[in-house]
């Protein structure tokens, strides 16, 4: 991730866009500051929109760590490890594979599809803290929708 500096850095950049025929207007002068401004004001938007939708998923929630893909953040449903001791989704690494081949995108040494083997053991813990969390949230729910009883 990008650090706050870095961000602020690259929002200040001002790119001009060639004229082909007058370099001298102003007309074609891009900001992508501005541009920029724009997008933020429409996630703004997209973000407000969320905020009363169920964004419980598992790729949008926190969770540990150790349930995190090691390509790309996203929690793990059929986590896969390396011998180098690297979790990986495994659809994650192995359109990685594929794609930017035969290479660990963490330790960079040759690594093939034969390499990796299931953990079944974390993938059993994943489940377990889905199902413990959707438990949760479940009473949580049914808590405070249900009326207080009282006696008279």
């Amino acid at each position: 991730r990008a650090s706050q500096q870095e961000i602020d850095t690259f929002l200040e950049l001002k790119l001009e866009i060639p004229n082909e025929g007058n370099n001298k207007n102003h007309k074609n002068r891009y900001h992508l500051s501005d541009r920029i401004d724009k997008t933020d004001e429409k996630l703004n938007k997209l973000n407000k929109n969320n905020n009363n939708k169920d964004t419980s998923s598992p790729s949008t929630t926190s969770v540990p760590k150790e349930f995190a893909c090691a390509i790309n953040g996203h929690c793990m449903r059929d986590p896969y490890i390396t011998p180098a001791g690297i979790i990986f989704e495994k659809s994650t690494i192995l359109l990685w594979l594929k794609t930017r081949g035969n290479i660990c995108p963490i330790t960079h040494q040759p690594l093939e599809e034969k390499d990796l083997k299931s953990h079944k053991e974390l993938k059993t813990k994943i489940m377990r803290y889905h199902i413990t969390k959707s438990m949760h949230r479940q009473q949580t729910k049914s808590s405070s929708s249900s009326p207080s009883s009282s006696s008279s």
